[in-house]
């Protein structure tokens, strides 16, 4: 009997050790409990949330500052008078600056690598989100045309 009576006397102690913290657990989510910055409910804001938008969810896109620098035309496709056409992402930084780009599609790596290059040297004002400045992700198709020597279409952001 002695046995049992222990068995039961630690079994108690454990459920109080659970109940005790899921108790602690479920207040330091009600309260906030974490450190991070939250606003008077103890929520982060939609800003806070989320680190990166689309220019569809922001409520100011980028814009670009000055004239978009044109991508270098690869000498053998100039030559042989190559179109092309390369689709690239890229992360507007909410400090202006191009980021994170990457060639989504492309006619030929040549156009690739020069769009890229190109690209990564853009500034812009960054996109607003709540009054803020935040990362914004962008697309963009940069046509390549002998005849203008390599820049093509309307660069994003500007006017």
């Amino acid at each position: 009997m002695k046995t049992s009576s222990k068995f039961l006397k630690l079994l108690k102690f454990v459920l109080l050790l659970v109940v005790a913290s899921l108790a602690l657990t479920s207040f330091a989510k009600k309260h906030g409990g974490g450190g991070s910055s939250k606003n008077r409910g103890g929520q982060k804001t939609p800003t806070e949330q989320k680190s990166l938008w689309t220019a569809d969810e922001v409520d100011k896109k980028p814009t670009l500052k000055g004239k978009a620098a044109d991508p270098v035309y690869p000498p053998d496709s100039l030559k042989k008078k190559e179109l092309g056409a390369v689709t690239l992402e890229f992360t507007v930084s909410s400090t202006g600056s191009v980021k994170d780009v990457k060639v989504v599609k492309q006619t030929n790596r040549a156009f690739g690598n020069a769009a890229k290059e190109a690209v990564a040297k853009w500034q812009y004002t960054p996109a607003k989100k709540g009054g803020k400045a935040v990362d914004c992700r962008m697309a963009y198709t940069l046509n390549f045309n002998p005849q203008n020597n390599g820049s093509g279409g309307s660069v994003p952001g500007q006017p």
